[in-house]
């Protein structure tokens, strides 16, 4: 049963054209080594500081803000999709009502 639970997420972020996709605690280890994995993916040498830039950016947001907490740590979303060789990053996490009414 729990095998088709993980075939089903699977074949959804494949039809996403996920490049990379995490659910949990973001501490600083994870973060680093999310960040290298995107590294590899990126085609573009170009852009590919940019990029890690932004990424680096809106992840630290999810694990400094981030209403919920484990360790510590902010727990969220973090989903990287390409679509004609573009990529999208896209974080979510809980807020705070003081923390979402400053934005």
């Amino acid at each position: 049963m729990r095998f088709d639970k993980l075939y089903k997420q699977y074949d959804y972020l494949k039809k996403l054209r996920s490049v990379l996709y995490y659910q949990g605690v973001v501490t600083h280890e994870i973060l680093g080594d999310l960040t290298q994995i995107l590294k590899s993916r990126i085609a573009n040498e170009k852009r590919k500081n940019r990029i890690l830039n932004v990424f680096v950016e809106m992840v630290q947001n999810v694990s400094h803000y981030s209403l919920e907490k484990e360790g510590g740590y902010g727990v969220g979303l973090i989903l990287v999709k390409e679509k004609d060789h573009i990529l999208k990053l896209s974080t979510a996490n809980f807020l705070s009502p003081e923390t979402a009414s400053s934005l």
